[in-house]
């Protein structure tokens, strides 16, 4: 479909209007590149939610969801849509949730699951910083589905401590379970028109590579002919 594997896909997810992107990852200590240059393409890229997922257990041995939420997390537009998406795979595993989040988030979750349709577990922790992000490690249990709700560079949500996540994932998490989550952002939504500029220069360079190869291909094949 293209010769840009990031592109192909990000392509696909504006024909089809895909709004929920599953990629499976490996944090691997041993890859210094986590979670990878096409992953992160995609992210960058694309809109849609994003969930990075990495099984090292069975889905139905998961008990709980320990979720992690950035500052601001509840004022991005697609606060309501991850909520939505990880209460219905709690409810039917049957798990409790435990948030992780500052004073101003908790309220909103909290005025969210405290209606009388709610029928999942919920528990809320401060975490008031993100840079004691590793006290997580004092929260997990080994039946955990440990969530970090991220966010794309640029975005009101976004802090510099999230970059350290692959890390610290990487080398004191990876006996867990983790979904980490891309929250969904409109297109139009505080982009530098540089960067877009870049991904359409980056986008046409590719589709030109496409057609010079195909160019070169086909020439051989009218000289081969033509040889004979």
């Amino acid at each position: 479909f293209d010769m840009n594997i990031s592109n192909g896909i990000i392509y696909t997810i504006k024909e089809q209007n895909i709004t929920d992107i599953l990629i499976g990852i490996n944090t691997d200590p041993k890859q210094n590149n986590f979670p990878g240059p096409v992953t992160e393409d995609i992210v960058n890229k694309s809109f849609e939610t994003v969930f990075l997922y990495e099984c090292i257990q069975p889905f139905n041995t998961l008990k709980r969801m320990l979720v992690t939420v950035p500052a601001n997390a509840e004022l991005e537009p697609g606060f309501h849509y991850w909520l939505n998406r990880i209460s219905t795979i709690a409810e039917a595993g049957g798990m409790s949730i435990h948030f992780f989040a500052n004073e101003l988030t908790m309220e909103e979750l909290k005025n969210i699951f405290n209606q009388p349709d709610i029928h999942i577990e919920v528990n809320y922790k401060l975490l008031t910083d993100w840079e004691d992000f590793l006290i997580m490690t004092g929260e997990l249990k080994p039946n955990d589905l440990f969530i970090i709700v991220s966010s794309r560079k640029g975005y009101i949500s976004y802090s510099k401590p999230l970059e350290k996540i692959p890390y610290y994932l990487s080398k004191y998490f990876k006996q867990y379970s983790c979904l980490i989550i891309y929250p969904k952002q409109q297109s139009e939504y505080n982009i530098d028109d540089r960067e877009r500029d870049r991904f359409l220069l980056d986008a046409f360079a590719d589709k030109v590579q496409v057609v010079n190869k195909a160019g070169s291909y086909l020439s051989k094949i009218f000289k081969k002919k033509n040889q004979s």
